[in-house]
């Protein structure tokens, strides 16, 4: 699926606006990602532009993915509002998932859509991410990021449900959206952060 006005970039080496990286600090970059692959079972999430923020923001989600003690933070919560597991299930599925994901940024015909993002059913290892609204601090991207891998673990695993839809009377309080807010806490180092993923609208691919 595609959102309403949905533009890919076509070529990420010719489109993106470089931030001049240095050589030896995307080396560095790489390096400390490979180092912390060690957890074989862990969801990955790639993105081959070169945008240092979203490079910063990939280093963090994939050091997330294998922090034990960002698990047991989603353990301790008590439910999910539409789940049929436990937060503590849905912990474990997510912490050994090992789904290999990738960011595709687009552009939004209109830079005034203020949506984050789509939740890509079609596949959901892919997480589209609206250009528009991609300077954003670090953790936030991470929220984006974390609600994509909620959803594609819940479709690796369709026996067990632990999403949202447009019916949700309390999305927030849905795995998605709650454990997304955690990884932007957990990052930030600021547990009273609490930023709703905004959605494009979205229409079948025909």
């Amino acid at each position: 699926m595609y959102p309403i006005n949905h533009q890919p970039l076509m070529n990420h080496f010719t489109t993106y606006k470089t931030h001049n990286i240095p050589i030896k600090a995307m080396c560095q970059s790489t390096l400390g990602i490979k180092k912390h692959l060690s957890n074989d079972n862990a969801i990955t999430i790639e993105y081959k532009g070169f945008r240092e923020n979203m490079r910063l923001a990939i280093f963090k989600i994939n050091q997330l993915l294998r922090n034990e003690k960002f698990f047991n933070q989603i353990r301790r919560l008590q439910s999910f509002d539409m789940a049929d597991i436990s937060p503590a299930h849905v912990a474990d599925l997510i912490e050994n998932a090992n789904i290999k994901m990738n960011v595709d940024l687009y552009y939004s015909l209109s830079p005034f859509n203020n949506a984050y993002g789509y939740d890509n059913e079609e596949d959901p290892r892919i997480i589209p991410m609206n250009v528009w609204q991609i300077e954003r601090p670090i953790a936030s991207l991470c929220n984006t990021m974390m609600h994509a891998c909620v959803h594609a673990t819940n479709s690796f695993n369709p026996q067990y449900y632990f999403g949202h839809d447009k019916h949700s009377s309390n999305p927030e309080n849905t795995a998605p959206y709650k454990i997304g807010c955690l990884a932007q806490q957990f990052i930030s180092g600021d547990d009273s952060i609490y930023e709703y993923m905004k959605h494009e609208e979205y229409i079948a691919k025909v």
